[in-house]
């Protein structure tokens, strides 16, 4: 029995996921909308901007390591919480 990949939970799954990013995006970019209107400073803007992807940067290399080595199931689920 071939099955498909595109299954009624991997899309619900899917656009779960989408509609989470997208909200996460939303909520970002109005508070550093809210920021610049605030403060009316570029620099401000720019060091609130730059200081808010630093964990980004630091934690993705160990998210990698973590990812390789590790059960992934688990990891997922613990994303989620």
């Amino acid at each position: 029995m071939k099955q498909r990949l595109f299954s009624k939970n991997f899309t619900l799954l899917v656009l779960g996921q989408i509609s989470s990013l997208f909200g996460n995006y939303i909520i970002k970019f109005a508070l550093y909308m809210y920021v610049l209107d605030t403060t009316g400073s570029a620099t401000v803007f720019a060091s609130i901007l730059s200081i808010a992807d630093i964990p980004t940067i630091l934690l993705s290399p160990l998210g990698g390591i973590l990812a390789d080595r590790h059960f992934i199931c688990m990891l997922i689920c613990f994303r989620c919480i």
